[in-house]
């Protein structure tokens, strides 16, 4: 079986942590009510339909390699004309630059093979002074990742999801992380 085929299986197995996890972390965004926000590694859609749920202005674009999950995602949604989920690859998203006011990930950074590249990429279409937020259930963060005007934010939390939020900033292009 390949790695992330079943997304019922996942539900079963992480949605009930996604679904307590992604309104914590759209409350901790900050995201405003307004303008276009990416989920990128949208699985079964626990985070972009959070975001649809709290941030009713908001335009939601859910991106993920695999096709089960964008099916899952786009069978149980129930904000249609504001969420859309779709095949992409966070190495090379198909977005123009600087088209999104914030851009979000729950648990796919660490499935990510090369991160850096996709963190990069995310930097790129999020608009500058926007929000990029991740949140990573492991020690495996990386170093010098971007160089890029826009912050970069991680979550870390180790399971149960009960840990302190803590923000990251870049000096010198690398990101600098302190796990407790």
């Amino acid at each position: 079986m390949k790695m992330f085929g079943n997304a019922e299986a996942y539900e079963r197995f992480m949605g009930r942590w996604s679904r307590l996890l992604a309104p914590l972390l759209v409350n901790f965004s900050e995201v405003q009510d307004m303008g276009q926000v990416l989920d990128v590694g949208s699985g079964t859609g626990a985070l972009a339909l959070s975001i649809a749920k709290s941030k009713i202005h908001c335009q939601v674009s859910g991106i993920d390699p695999s096709k089960e999950y964008v099916e899952f995602a786009n069978s149980r949604n129930p904000f249609p004309d504001r969420v859309s989920f779709q095949l992409g690859d966070a190495t090379q998203l198909r977005f123009s630059d600087a088209t999104f006011q914030a851009s979000l990930s729950l648990l796919a950074f660490n499935f990510i093979p090369d991160s850096r590249k996709a963190l990069r990429e995310v930097s790129r279409v999020t608009k500058p002074g926007g929000c990029c937020l991740t949140h990573l259930p492991c020690n495996d963060i990386p170093s010098g990742i971007l160089s890029s005007n826009v912050p970069f934010y991680v979550q870390h939390t180790l399971f149960p999801p009960f840990a302190t939020i803590q923000r990251i900033s870049f000096s010198r292009n690398r990101a600098f992380v302190r796990c407790d």
